[in-house]
């Protein structure tokens, strides 16, 4: 899969919520893909703390990604969800 097919994608948690879309990739010094930087539904962000003055972005670990297909599914729900996503 290329990057140009995932930036853009939707990305939604196990129970449907939509987090965003990822906005860009972050890669080790091994070019691995270890986090989706996403760019942040207002709920989300406003539930993470930030303030919306500005679409504000997060990280969530490739680990954490279930299932690609007409979007990103992140296995996590809830509170777990907002807890996997890391403030950038």
């Amino acid at each position: 899969m290329k990057a140009r097919e995932i930036i853009g994608q939707k990305v939604v948690g196990l129970d449907g919520t939509s987090i965003g879309e990822v906005y860009d990739l972050e890669i080790d010094d091994r070019w691995k893909v270890v986090s989706l930087v996403i760019r942040l539904e207002k709920d989300v962000a406003k539930k993470m703390g930030f303030r919306l003055s500005f679409r504000p972005k997060g990280a969530v670990s490739t680990d954490l990604v279930k299932g690609m297909k007409d979007f990103i599914t992140i296995e996590a729900e809830g509170e777990e969800l907002i807890k996997a996503i890391r403030r950038m």
